[in-house]
């Protein structure tokens, strides 16, 4: 169901776009309002991925080990097995980095679009941008 504020009026449960249109919402409100669904769409599709690489709580441990052994690299006292592990977490943050990469160029994609239909039909998940 599709709700928007559009002149002081909201406009609720619509099923479609079209039927916003024929509610009197011009076509530029409704366009943007699509798009930033869609928008929402690639965020969503963003995170889904970036958390099958590595749950919040993962990401939030790898800070913690990269700091340590940073620390411990600066002090000149790292181990190999430590500088492999660094490796390894930034390994993983370079996949985080393109996942984030490919949601900013489709938001971008998504922000040129034209039309409600060129919004409507194009599709996140499956977009080749994707690593």
């Amino acid at each position: 169901m599709i709700t928007l504020q559009y002149n002081g009026r909201v406009y609720q449960n619509f099923e479609n776009y079209t039927s916003l249109l024929k509610a009197g919402v011009p076509e530029s409100v409704v366009l943007e309002h699509a798009k930033a669904r869609k928008i929402i769409e690639v965020k969503e599709e963003a995170y889904r991925r970036i958390v099958a690489i590595m749950p919040e709580w993962k990401q939030r441990n790898l800070i913690a080990r990269a700091g340590e052994i940073i620390n411990r690299k600066l002090d000149g006292n790292a181990t190999q097995a430590e500088l492999d592990e660094l490796a390894q977490i930034q390994t993983l943050w370079d996949q985080v980095k393109a996942i984030r990469a490919a949601s900013d160029q489709i938001e971008s994609e998504i922000q040129s679009l034209q039309s409600l239909q060129e919004v409507e039909n194009y599709r996140v998940s499956g977009h080749p941008s994707w690593p």
